[in-house]
């Protein structure tokens, strides 16, 4: 028996010894190895094409319409060229490539090279590019019709079509627009029937003191039709200063009071239903109004509460929600129980004497100032309104509605005090 030989030596000795052998073996039998390999590959496509078999489909599936578009290469920049019809295409390729195919996977040409302006031709379309894995079988239709058109340019101003302000608000200036024109380019029938460029600005929402809108620009006819051409730039901004000019405010109400309650008796009171109205105008006219007027109210010889329904004093160009207001006017007996003591919490309702106003100046309004008077029982009993005086100067007033002092008179034994008058001064003569 042999024995293996022993150490590193031997082993490098019997590697060796396979090495030979097999490259022997690979030389004495390639052509076999060869055989074996190309059939191990044909069986492998006849297994292919029985389980995953090329299949044939379209893009898009629907006929109705086609929507493979088709692009224009080596076109002129001087030249506009109507967009060909879309295409169907039919592909063939293994079920797992063909599922799913969307037209953007395709992209389909025509080629204009050479061809001049004026000219109508049906020309080969050329799929330039598409997935690997697919075929095109064919192209449907297999030529499409396309014009050729020379460029056109214009530059026209862009305007702006607008909705209405909310109500109440109006522009304070010209609004801004960015850019002021635009370059149009087309073919020259189309450009030559455009009227105007316009961007859409919705004001319907506006409040504030400025507003910015963007949008597309497009071209319209006189009739208003839009017009296909090619826009640079696209988009324009619009800038609006916005300003209020009418406002609403709250205002309350001022009765003129004429006659005396009978002897012994007193206002000690007057109310309004309701107590304010809401006025609508022009802001410079409604922030100056004073407290509004009504219809004067007679309480002579009264004994008892008045309740009356008095008209508003009509304001021009102002709009007021209501028309009438019911004015109730508390009367009291003279009366007090803290005993001998002064009795407190009288008011009178006086019309004021105005001092002069300053030169071009008049009051604007009727007032009511009311007094609040205290005194003895029996003094108090005694007192006519017409003992009661106030008096307002208006030295140093101006134009519109300001606060003034007022200075009340009252018989010696009682005193008075009034809170300071809101009156309103406009230029003499006005209405």
């Amino acid at each position: 028996m042999n024995r293996m030989p022993n150490g590193s030596t031997g082993r490098w000795k019997m590697a060796w010894e396979l090495v030979r052998s097999g490259t022997s073996n690979l030389g004495e039998h390639w052509a076999l190895a060869g055989f074996s390999l190309v059939t191990a590959f044909g069986i492998w496509f006849v297994v292919q094409d029985v389980e995953n078999p090329l299949l044939q489909a379209l893009v898009p599936p629907d006929p109705d319409p086609p929507s493979v578009r088709v692009g224009i290469s080596n076109n002129s920049n001087d030249y506009i060229i109507d967009e060909p019809r879309p295409v169907q295409l039919k592909v063939e390729g293994r079920k797992g490539d063909i599922t799913g195919l969307h037209p953007d996977d395709f992209k389909a040409e025509v080629d204009v090279l050479g061809l001049p302006p004026g000219e109508y031709r049906d020309l080969p379309v050329k799929i330039a590019q598409k997935p690997a894995s697919v075929r095109v079988v064919e192209v449907k239709p297999a030529t499409v019709n396309v014009s050729i058109h020379q460029a056109k340019t214009r530059e026209i101003r862009v305007t702006v079509r607008e909705t209405p302000l909310p109500a109440g608000y109006t522009k304070s200036d010209e609004p801004v627009i960015d850019p002021v024109s635009v370059k149009v380019r087309g073919i020259p029938e189309l450009v030559d029937s455009i009227a105007s460029v316009d961007v859409d600005a919705n004001l319907a929402g506006v409040r504030g003191d400025s507003f910015s809108v963007e949008g597309d620009l497009v071209a319209h006819t006189a009739g208003g039709n839009a017009v296909t051409v090619q826009l640079f730039p696209a988009r324009a901004k619009v800038t609006y200063k916005i300003q209020q000019d009418f406002v609403s405010r709250t205002l309350g109400f001022v009765s003129p009071i004429t006659g005396t309650p009978a002897a012994g008796y007193r206002i000690t009171n007057i109310t309004f239903d309701p107590p304010v109205v809401t006025v609508t105008g022009k802001k410079s006219v409604v922030e100056s109004l004073p407290p509004l007027g009504l219809e004067q109210l007679n309480v002579g010889g009264a004994k008892a509460d008045i309740v009356l329904t008095r008209q508003v004093e009509k304001i021009q160009n102002v709009i007021i929600d209501r028309q009438s207001v019911i004015v109730r006017v508390e009367i009291k007996p003279v009366d007090c129980d803290q005993g001998p003591g002064p009795c407190s919490g009288f008011t009178f309702f006086v019309s004021p004497e105005f001092g002069k106003p300053p030169t071009g100046l008049a009051v604007d309004g009727v007032y009511q100032v009311p007094v609040r008077i205290t005194g003895p029982v029996a003094l108090l009993s005694e007192l006519k309104p017409a003992g009661v005086k106030a008096s307002v100067s208006l030295t140093g007033g101006t134009v519109g509605t300001g606060t003034y002092a007022v200075k009340v008179t009252v018989p010696p034994g009682i005193t008075a005090e009034a809170d300071p008058l809101i009156v309103t001064l406009k230029l003499a003569g006005a209405p």
